[in-house]
Parts: structure tokens; C-alpha cells; sequence
């Protein structure tokens, strides 16, 4: 055989097992690759699985959540926006007595004792709901529904603020030192004492909290009847005191709960604060519904004197301040 031909076939023969070899190894690594590829897509198939049984799952919670909210909360939350509305007239009243002299020597608040209980009770009924709503729901259960939430927090600013007079002072520039000499009257409700005298008009029928209901006034006027509470006598000695000259902080955190109690009425007739940003809209809004005149307790010389409107700003400026402060703080 010559050389040539030697060489040929040599050539030949590597050139084959060359082809053979690129072969198989593409062979190998086009398998290796198509079994990763198989097992990245399993894996990314797992992981969707995972994320649609997950977000499922989220999904049933969240609708049996707001299914069990929506029982809880509606109907408290109804009879809560209804007392709101009987206290902001009652505040509106208490100007308006204010303003005839009625709160001078002989005080309506004194002296006439279905006035002085049906205040404590119109003032205090609110809370009671409040309550209700706290002991029925959970902080999960609030989060499934903003507009509840937002709700909920009015409440709790509501039920927090007979006991935050410090600050409310503060904001409204008012010096208030209740625990200095013996003429410095209280004008702020522990908050203890805020929450027994709520519920003492809750009727609670048995374990169940959901049974539990707000005592209608005549109920509540019965318990007068069997003695005294220390708690309520405690309140009743601040609100026969009371006159808006004289106790310029309780008077301010009535203010604080008028804007509140206009948010709630709003509230109720609207679609709902989704967040705090609208939350805080719905504040502004509901001071500017407001006609701050009703408000004013001066005896008036003449029809028209609007010689303390700046006054009144002042106050509600002061109130709006400390809401928005405070929400802050809680939401």
C-alpha cells in the first residue's frame, strides 16, 4: 500500500471517529441540557402550583375574612354611626344651652337630672359600640377591609380622647393643670373610667359576645336609680360643672369628637375612607360641612354677632390638628 493511499485512509478513519465523537458528545450534552431544561421546568411548574394554591388559599381567607366582617361589623357599625349622629347634637345642644344661660347658677346640668343622664348617655353610647366592635374583631380581620379599618381607628381616636386632655390642651395653647390647688377642676376621664362607664350600658346576655347590645336610655337611666357608680358620679360631677368658659378642655375634646362624629355620619352615607391619605380628605371635608356657628357658646348681644368666629377657628383648627396627629400615630 502506497503512502498516499496509507495517509488517506488515516485521514479518513479520524475524520469519522472525530464525526462519531462530535456526535455523541452533542448527543450527551443535548440530553444533559434538555434533562436540566425538564427539571428547571418542573421545578418553575412546582413553584406556580405553589403560588396558585397559595394565592388561592389567600384569596378563600380573605373572602371568608371579609364575609365574617361584614356580618360582625355592619349591623354594630350601623347602630355606631346612628348614636354618633344623637352625640354630635347633643354637643351642638350643649352650645346652645350654653348660649341662652342655661349653664349659669341654676345649670340645666345640675338641676335637672333627665338632662344630665341622657348627656352622659348620648355622649357615652358611642363608645359602647365601639367597644362591641373591638371585642367582635380581630387587628387580620380589620386589615382585609380599609374602609373598615379606617372606621375602626375614628373609633378608637373617639374612645381615647376624654382621657388625652394634656395634649388636646397643648394643641389648643391652654394651660391645664388639674393636680395643682384645690380650684383646678378635671376635665379629662381616665381612660378606665371612660371604658367602665361604657360598659355599664352594654347588656350582656350571656357569654356570647355577638348577643351583647347597647342599653336603650330608659335602661340606662334605671341604673341611677340603683345607686351610685363611682364612675358615672365621677362624670356626673364634671358635666355639672361644666360650661365651655369654664372647662375650655372638655370643651375642646368635644370639638375633637363633633369632627369625628361628622366623619362617621359621612362615612355613612358614602362609599368609605380606603386609605389614610383619603382618610384625612374625609376629616377636611367633614369640618368644612360643619357650620362652626353651631358651635358658638356666647350669649349673643344681637342676632348675627360674629365677633368670635377667629375664636372658633381657632378651636376647630386645634381639634383638626390633633385628629390628624393622631392618626398618624395609629394607622
Amino acid at each position: 500500500m502506497s503512502n498516499d493511499i496509507f495517509v488517506e485512509l488515516i485521514s479518513g478513519i479520524t475524520a469519522t471517529v472525530i464525526a462519531i465523537g462530535s456526535a455523541l458528545y452533542a448527543y450527551f450534552v443535548t440530553d444533559r441540557q434538555k434533562k436540566k431544561q425538564e427539571l428547571e421546568m418542573e421545578k418553575l411548574r412546582s413553584e406556580l402550583q405553589d403560588n396558585n394554591s397559595e394565592r388561592n388559599a389567600r384569596r378563600d381567607y380573605e373572602y371568608e375574612a371579609r364575609k365574617k366582617l361584614y356580618e360582625e361589623y355592619e349591623p354594630v357599625f350601623f347602630r355606631f354611626s346612628e348614636t354618633a349622629e344623637w352625640a354630635y347634637y347633643r354637643i351642638k345642644g350643649l352650645a346652645n344651652r350654653a348660649a341662652e344661660g342655661r349653664f349659669d347658677e341654676k345649670s340645666w346640668l345640675k338641676y335637672d337630672s333627665y338632662y344630665l343622664q341622657s348627656t352622659i348617655y348620648y355622649l357615652m353610647a358611642p363608645l359602647s359600640y365601639y367597644i362591641l366592635l373591638r371585642r367582635r374583631l380581630t387587628f387580620v380581620d380589620l386589615r382585609v377591609d380599609k374602609n373598615i379599618y379606617s372606621s375602626y381607628i375614628l373609633g378608637k381616636i373617639l374612645f381615647a380622647s376624654f382621657s388625652d386632655a394634656f395634649v388636646i390642651a397643648q394643641k389648643m395653647g391652654v394651660p391645664y393643670t388639674p393636680f395643682e390647688g384645690a380650684n383646678h377642676t378635671r376635665q379629662d376621664i381616665p381612660i378606665g373610667i371612660t371604658e367602665n362607664i361604657a360598659d355599664l350600658i352594654i347588656e350582656v346576655d350571656s357569654e356570647a359576645v355577638d348577643s351583647w347590645k347597647v342599653l336603650s336610655l330608659a335602661k340606662f337611666q334605671n341604673i341611677f336609680k340603683t345607686g351610685k357608680n363611682s364612675d358615672l358620679q365621677f362624670f356626673e360631677e364634671m358635666l355639672m360643672a361644666f360650661h365651655p368658659q369654664r372647662l375650655p378642655v372638655l370643651w375642646g375634646t368635644l370639638i375633637v369628637q363633633v369632627i369625628i362624629y361628622k366623619v362617621i355620619i359621612n362615612l355613612r352615607k358614602g362609599s368609605g375612607a380606603s386609605s389614610k391619605q383619603v382618610l384625612l380628605k374625609e376629616i377636611s371635608k367633614a369640618i368644612d360641612d360643619i357650620d362652626i356657628s353651631d358651635f358658638d357658646w356666647h350669649q349673643k348681644s344681637q342676632q348675627g354677632d360674629r365677633q368670635y368666629e377667629p375664636e372658633l377657628l381657632h378651636l376647630f383648627s386645634c381639634a383638626h390638628k390633633y385628629i390628624e396627629d393622631t392618626i398618624e400615630e395609629y394607622y
